[in-house]
């Protein structure tokens, strides 16, 4: 096994690796905090709109999040949602993750 290949491309990995958990840190933050919102929407707030988030978190559970990605990155132009891919995978992270935030806030 050569390992001069990974000496070569160390720094590259190690920015990829840094890019990655940045977009994970703020996708959870971002997804934890809009969960709280949809949970405390969902409780507090009138009974069609619960109905309302109730679908949002079923749809998008029982979506896979490679679809999702897939739906909003080459998807939204269609709608003139531009996103480069940091963004993209941020907002991505965020829709994906506040469903289950949502959940788990709802049940505690």
């Amino acid at each position: 096994m050569d390992l001069s290949i990974l000496v070569h491309y160390w720094p590259t990995l190690l920015g990829g690796f840094k890019l990655t958990v940045f977009c994970w840190v703020l996708g959870t933050v971002f997804s934890m905090v809009l969960g709280l919102i949809i949970s405390l929407a969902q409780r507090y707030g009138p009974r069609p709109f619960g109905w309302l988030l109730r679908a949002y978190i079923e749809v998008i559970r029982g979506t896979p999040f490679l679809v999702q990605l897939f739906v909003l990155y080459y998807g939204g132009p269609l709608l003139g949602l531009r996103l480069d891919a940091l963004p993209a995978g941020i907002l991505g992270l965020t829709v994906y993750g506040s469903p289950y935030f949502a959940e788990i806030f709802r049940a505690g």
